[in-house]
């Protein structure tokens, strides 16, 4: 058998536990690749299923969904890998100098002891891998499992508000996937061996021989030490003096528990964001029931003004909507509202001066450049008879009058802010279709935010919001709270089905509108699920990579632990006791953590940050930082290493002085 060979295949059996805890962090690795390879593929597959293989008119959206999480992922696994790995093979090259430096005593080259270095990495895969895939099987089939425990009830909620919606994954084992979680698996061990080796097989069989780090120990060199308020406390100076003398084999454990660190506290920032979210677009109703009608559209841009110009394909008018309503209200009228809306027809044309004080500074925060006559958005809002009359007596408008909604909301750093938009009896707006027809809207009256029922003070980005009596609008919502709330769905679908009648087997706006009756806390649950898959495989990941951490942090620990047995027990001939060399340890593990949390800490504080920011300038939700988590993920930090520093050492609790300083 070749010499390498033979020698690499003793080094594994001679050093089985560490062996054991490197083939168990590269099936992990190799198990989490194959996972994040299969999710995408059958993600890709239900994604084709439901709208086709361009994914309709969203291609490049859904592709971006896919694939960018997958990829930061797939670095976040490649780069926990290679720091463990390589670690694990530094501890080891440095452990075998001697053994090195003899070899090349004997006529061995460097050469030959990067093969060494290389043929265990290869029988490591060659065991570890092939367990990695079949583990990432397993983790793929788990992860669609949950995923369509939670579809289940997301596809039963959304076909209470579309027809023949489902959502559902497969598990898709793509063979191309399998081999290249393998491939990347395989160079990755090689890579991180690789570097080890190399520095190994520089060293001169002099220095090998006198055991000079490959790993990169420092010897503590002749300067002052500073001073410190803990001066004079010899465990204390032991525990800083060993963590700097020792700083690079702790180096790899710091790395991983800092990138631990960051991703914890970056992911308990991203579900704490989309809790408030959530709690943001979730209406805050006393009704319990909305039926809903919407008609599909068609959406171009119009060639001569470059405009949006959008056309409903059965748009909803007054009339309709009115018999509608009383026909819902002869069941029930308790909480009862509804009104429809029309943002995409009109474009209102406002002489600057119409423009108050505090708008003119909301458009130059929303960075609009003023010009003497400006193009803003409009809502055009039809509501229900007896809503309708009672807005005319607060404006003061006669009935069949127009109504501006005289109130404006917009996002200011993070906080809504509510303000009057327009000066003060506006008696007629100039509006204007997509293709540049004019249409002159007179105003009967205007209503202040405190005039204006709070029901129609949901959040909207509309600078015009017009209340008009005979409106056409494209889609119509009745609210209302019936006492028998199953009773009263099946009823209000029976009277829409009048009007709107629709196919059993009848997909999404296949009939060019679509009808849904549904709950309020069913929009909500649809949304605590979406968030929750979210959630599920985002922290499984996290958790497998924070797994990977813990094991070389624990591999690091107590190697180091047992090659400092002779320097322990030398403290101890010179008179230390158990309980001072205890207390030195205790020292070294808070330094080691501290300096884990000194980088994590304010990284996942600043990419937090930039993530709240980004996501405040679009939304009013305010910056928060989830500190329960982050106090969690510093619990555990200081827990982990203090633990594998204490369970490694009781191992030398009963050595033998003299025995130990002899070997």
């Amino acid at each position: 058998m070749n010499i390498t060979l033979s020698l690499a295949l003793k080094q594994l059996k001679r050093k089985w536990s560490r062996t054991i805890s490197t083939i168990a962090v590269i099936i992990l690795s190799t198990a989490l690749t194959t996972a994040v390879c299969n999710l995408v593929t059958s993600g890709n597959r239900m994604l084709v299923d439901l709208m086709g293989e361009d994914y309709a008119s969203y291609g490049s959206s859904y592709v971006a969904i896919l694939v960018i999480p997958a990829i930061i992922l797939g670095l976040l696994i490649l780069i926990m890998s290679v720091v463990v790995i390589s670690n694990v093979f530094r501890i080891s090259t440095g452990e075998r100098l001697s053994q090195f430096g003899t070899l090349k005593c004997v006529g061995a080259t460097g050469k030959q002891i990067i093969e060494t270095v290389m043929y265990e990495a290869i029988f490591l895969c060659i065991v570890g891998i092939p367990l990695g895939i079949l583990a990432g099987i397993g983790f793929t089939h788990i992860g669609v499992a949950i995923a369509n425990s939670q579809l289940e009830e997301l596809n039963s909620l959304m076909n209470m508000m579309m027809s023949q919606f489902h959502m559902s994954l497969d598990v898709i084992l793509s063979w191309k996937a399998l081999v290249l979680s393998g491939v990347i698996s395989f160079f990755t061990v090689l890579y991180s061996a690789s570097r080890p080796a190399r520095l190994a097989a520089k060293k001169t069989a002099v220095a090998c021989m006198k055991q000079l780090e490959v790993t990169g120990t420092t010897v503590a060199k002749d300067k002052k030490e500073k001073n410190s308020l803990l001066k004079g406390n010899i465990e204390t100076g032991l525990a800083i003096t060993n963590v700097r003398r020792n700083r690079r084999n702790t180096k790899s454990a710091t790395t991983v528990l800092t990138i631990s660190i960051i991703l914890f506290i970056c992911l308990s920032g991203l579900q704490d964001i989309a809790g408030r979210i959530e709690e943001y677009m979730t209406p805050d109703m006393k009704q319990t029931v909305i039926v809903d009608y919407t008609s599909n559209y068609d959406k171009r841009i119009n060639p001569d003004t470059g405009r949006r110009e959008v056309k409903f394909t059965n748009p909803i008018d007054a009339d309709t909507a009115n018999k509608i309503t009383e026909q819902l209200k002869a069941y029930t009228d308790k909480d009862f509202l509804c009104y429809g809306n029309d943002y995409d027809t009109y474009f209102a044309m406002v002489p600057k001066e119409l423009l108050s004080g505090d708008m003119e500074k909301a458009l130059s925060y929303e960075k609009v450049e003023l010009q003497d006559v400006n193009e803003f958005s409009v809502e055009i809002l039809s509501v229900g008879q007896e809503l309708y009359e009672e807005l005319c007596e607060r404006a003061g408008a006669k009935k069949g009058a127009n109504i501006l909604l005289n109130t404006y909301t917009y996002n200011y750093r993070g906080t809504e802010k509510r303000i009057v938009p327009w000066t003060d009896h506006i008696k007629s707006l100039n509006l204007e279709l997509a293709d540049g027809t004019p249409v002159e809207m007179k105003i009967g009256g205007e209503l202040a935010t405190e005039e204006i029922p709070e029901d129609l003070l949901f959040p909207n980005m509309n600078t015009v919001r017009l209340v008009v009596p005979n409106a056409t609008v494209r889609g119509y919502s009745w609210f209302s709270s019936p006492d028998d709330i199953e009773d009263y769905m099946a009823y209000a679908e029976k009277v829409l089905d009048q009007y709107f009648p629709t196919g059993e087997d009848d997909e999404y706006m296949e009939c060019g509108y679509s009808t849904r009756v549904y709950r309020v806390d069913d929009y909500e649950k649809v949304m605590n699920i979406a968030i929750m898959i979210a959630c599920v495989f985002l922290y499984s990941f996290v958790i497998m990579l924070g797994i990977i951490g813990m094991i070389n942090v624990i591999s690091t620990m107590s190697t180091g632990i047992t090659m400092r047995a002779r320097e322990f027990a030398v403290l101890q001939s010179i008179g230390m006791t158990k309980e001072e060399l205890e207390k030195m340890l205790n020292m070294e593990s808070f330094l080691c953590a501290g300096k884990a949390l000194l980088y994590g800490f304010p990284i996942g504080m600043v990419i937090l940050m930039i993530i709240n920011f980004a996501v405040v300038q679009m939304m009013p939700i305010g910056i928060s930082v989830p500190w329960g988590a982050i106090l969690l993920v510093f619990a555990v930090v200081f827990l982990v290493i203090w633990g594998t520093i204490h369970v490694s050492s009781r191992k030398l609790k009963d050595q033998n002085i003299i025995e130990t300083i002899r070997m």
